[in-house]
């Protein structure tokens, strides 16, 4: 700084000096300071030449071994099994001393599944074990897959909705059941059951023919949808629900001579 002032003062004055005891002992710990970063550097220099070689360095070393090796060779000529396998060593530990690369990520990918899958469930090799005893015939008829081949302690029930919807199958008129109760009663079996016979009682002509109709309420976001249901199951006709209403309320308000009953399970 002091001799950056002398230079930018004019040449007709003559420089001053400062003669103040502390600009001298700053200038003195600024050297101090300055040597100290000097030694340091060197230090710093000096450990990295002497445990990090560089690339360069490795690459040279290697090439210079490579070459005594081949004039070994040239001036021993050919060499036993034993000096071969001995260089093919040296070889080996040199070029471990050279980094390698780092070895790449393999990423596992995941298997994607086709677009049109089916799924499937594979057919039984054996038949179904039928019971051998009692206490085991018992157990598959309680289970909840099992469908009875009668209804037992449901007589009555049976024979209220038998006789409803025989009667409006009859007069070709229309009515409305509610059939309440809590899960796990049969209501939807003895509706079922019910139907069956009547479909039957219809085949062997001892009633007039009907056409069975069946949605369930819990696969609906909407009430109205069951139109929409109603509607595709019998005519096969896509449509919103309000004009879906507006076709099923044309189709059994205007009186035709032979019109088929048609009877409608609308289930939970």
């Amino acid at each position: 700084a002091e001799e950056e002032n002398e230079n930018s003062l004019p040449a007709t004055g003559t420089p001053r000096s400062s003669k103040r005891k502390s600009a001298l002992m700053v200038s003195s710990r600024i050297k101090k300071q300055l040597n100290l970063l000097d030694v340091q550097e060197d230090l710093n220099s000096d450990d990295d030449d002497e445990f990090l070689p560089s690339k360069k360095e490795l690459q040279s070393s290697s090439e210079e071994e490579e070459d005594e090796d081949a004039e070994e060779e040239e001036e021993n000529g050919p060499d036993s099994d034993d000096e071969v396998v001995a260089k093919k060593s040296r070889r080996s530990s040199s070029s471990a001393r050279t980094p390698r690369k780092t070895p790449r990520k393999t990423t596992l990918s995941t298997p994607r599944t086709p677009r049109h899958a089916t799924p499937s469930i594979p057919s039984r090799s054996q038949p179904a074990r039928r019971p051998t005893n009692v206490l085991e015939e018992a157990r598959t008829r309680l289970h909840v897959s099992s469908v009875p081949e009668s209804l037992p302690c449901r007589e009555q029930e049976f024979q209220d909705l038998y006789s409803f919807v025989e009667s409006k199958i009859m007069d070709g008129t229309g009515g409305c059941m509610y059939i309440s109760g809590v899960p796990g009663t049969g209501k939807t079996a003895t509706v079922h059951e019910v139907m069956r016979c009547l479909q039957h009682a219809a085949d062997v002509e001892e009633i007039p023919p009907f056409r069975f109709i069946e949605i369930n309420g819990m696969k609906m976001t909407d009430p109205h949808q069951a139109y929409v249901q109603v509607l595709q199951e019998l005519t096969g006709q896509k449509a919103t629900a309000d004009h879906a209403a507006a076709l099923l309320e044309k189709r059994f308000s205007n009186p035709a001579p032979r019109k088929e009953t048609t009877v409608l399970l609308v289930d939970e």
